[in-house]
């Protein structure tokens, strides 16, 4: 196990074009009250202000360092960090993203408390005017919940998953991240690799503690709908392989209904674009992958392709989006003074 001592931790944060947004990222990372831990940059060929911004506080911090690479996608900067990387645990932190102050030390007082593999904690996610915490999975002031490795694909393969495929707001040990590398220019790219991570693990923590902002911005992937959200339909196909390979047939009953969701949930946006050609390409994947899965899809989904289909017919979508839009929104919903009441941490606003 990770030597306990405080020293012991990698923060790699990669870059691309967030001038506008580092400042409260980094702002962060230096106000944490964990005071000894390394911070690696990686600037992947951003042709903004970023460079220049994660130059300047490198110099203020003599222990950060900056790496500087043509551009080659997210994931290759994370490998690039994680290579680079000397601490027992890193954590990724998106260009845009900020922490509480509190954040790094709480994960890695949990990790050596439990001699956990990897722990994750709960986030909000941030928009200009509020934050929202998804309330489906649990409530911030809930209990942490401990995981084997078999529990823990469980809870990462559910529909609603208490395990997130997401990267950041975990820490994890670095020779397990060393074992994943992220698939180069992949959109989703955390979801080809978490069932890798997660059965390395023999112990995992999650909190639910809300100590991650996720901003949400239009310009950023989650903004735009384009062809490479196929990246996400391929994720769950390696997945799947991942269960057959490793004898794991009854996680097929979590992954497979949500793989049958997720693409009419895709071929439904790909239409909503109104672009042709990206409605094609995700109409053509449905029909190959309801040909190449068939026989999964009748043993471990059955009757969901169909009632999926009826779902998506155009009145009866309208009518359903219609509802949830009318729904109570399980989200629950924060102010940003709320929240700097209970930690004591402005908003990005007065960063």
């Amino acid at each position: 196990m990770p030597n306990p001592d405080m020293n012991s931790l990698s923060v790699i944060i990669p870059l691309y074009n967030v001038a506008p947004y580092l400042e409260t990222t980094l702002d962060s990372i230096a106000r944490q009250t964990l005071r000894d831990f390394e911070v690696i940059l990686v600037d992947d060929g951003s042709t903004d202000g970023t460079h220049k911004i994660a130059e300047h506080y490198c110099l203020q911090h003599p222990t950060w360092q900056l790496i500087s690479q043509q551009c080659q996608g997210v994931s290759v900067a994370r490998n690039v960090g994680t290579l680079q990387a000397k601490g027992d645990y890193v954590v990724y932190v998106d260009g845009d993203d900020w922490l509480m102050p509190q954040t790094l030390q709480t994960l890695l007082y949990i990790a050596t408390q439990a001699q956990a593999d990897l722990v994750q904690c709960g986030f909000f996610y941030a928009y200009d005017t509020h934050l929202l915490y998804d309330s489906r999975r649990q409530h911030p002031s809930g209990e942490k919940q401990y995981f084997n490795t078999e529990n823990a694909l469980i809870a990462l393969c559910r529909q609603q998953p208490l395990l997130n495929n997401f990267l950041w707001a975990k820490l994890i040990r670095r020779d397990i991240a060393l074992d994943c590398p992220n698939p180069p220019g992949k959109v989703a790219q955390d979801a080809f690799v978490m069932h890798e991570i997660v059965s390395r693990c023999k112990k995992l923590v999650t909190t639910p503690q809300p100590l991650w902002y996720y901003r949400q911005r239009s310009t950023g992937l989650s903004g735009h709908f384009s062809v490479k959200r196929k990246d996400l339909l391929e994720a769950y196909e390696v997945r799947i392989k991942f269960c057959q390979q490793t004898h794991r047939e009854h996680l097929l009953k979590e992954v497979v209904p949500e793989y049958i969701h997720q693409i009419f949930l895709h071929r439904a946006a790909a239409r909503r674009s109104q672009d042709k050609a990206t409605a094609l390409v995700f109409e053509q994947y449905a029909q190959e992958a309801r040909k190449h899965y068939a026989s999964l899809f009748k043993t471990y989904a059955p009757y969901i392709w169909l009632k999926s289909q009826i779902k998506h017919l155009s009145l009866i979508n309208f009518a359903l989006r219609a509802k949830q839009r009318l729904s109570p929104n399980p989200m629950l919903r924060y102010s940003y003074s709320e929240v700097i009441e209970i930690c004591a941490f402005s908003s990005p606003s007065t960063t």
